[in-house]
């Protein structure tokens, strides 16, 4: 996926519409609501530059390191092993 690629997948990305939706629902007051959506809109963006450049080193970074089969197995087992210890306190919690 190239460059305009990638800014139009954004607008199909469920994380982002996730991120827009919390952040107006919770942060955005009703009294002059466009305006204040428009702040809103423009300090997400402002702050995402930042985050997006710190993924696109990383990825870099890690690029060569994954191309390895070896730590690319260990790399997704400890991001499995991860991502479930993340997620087991809300599983639990549900099982209650």
């Amino acid at each position: 996926m190239g460059f305009f690629g990638g800014i139009v997948f954004q607008w199909i990305n469920p994380k982002s519409w996730a991120l827009a939706v919390s952040a107006s629902a919770a942060y955005v007051p009703l009294e002059n609501h466009l305006l204040n959506l428009c702040i809103a809109a423009i300090i997400l963006a402002v702050l995402s530059m930042p985050c997006m450049v710190a993924w696109a080193v990383g990825g870099l970074a890690f690029r060569k390191l994954l191309s390895r089969p070896r730590p690319a197995l260990v790399f997704n087992v400890t991001m499995a092993v991860v991502m479930v210890a993340a997620t087991l306190p809300a599983i639990l919690q549900l099982a209650d």
